[in-house]
């Protein structure tokens, strides 16, 4: 089941083909995938390595690593909405 978070996640977006990375609150969450809010779309299908880092969790514990694929991509005003799958 999905949690709404009262302390924002940060999701580390690893693109592979450029190097470049970008770090961006999760504002839900659940085993299998994560919605997040983005200035740029992401094309549904993409894949990227995501990192969630939980915050004051230092340590092997303090982070979440996994390949994520993108599920959803809706334009919310000048802003995306994307949701991914953990695989």
């Amino acid at each position: 089941s999905r949690q709404s978070l009262s302390v924002p996640l940060v999701l580390c977006v690893r693109d592979s083909s450029s190097g470049g990375e970008r770090k961006l609150n999760v504002s839900n969450l659940s085993l299998d995938g994560a919605y997040f809010v983005s200035d740029s779309s992401m094309e549904i299908g993409s894949t990227f390595e995501a990192e969630l880092e939980f915050p004051g969790q230092a340590g092997p514990g303090g982070s979440f690593k996994s390949p994520a694929r993108v599920t959803r991509c809706e334009k919310l005003g000048n802003k995306f909405g994307i949701g991914v799958s953990f695989r």
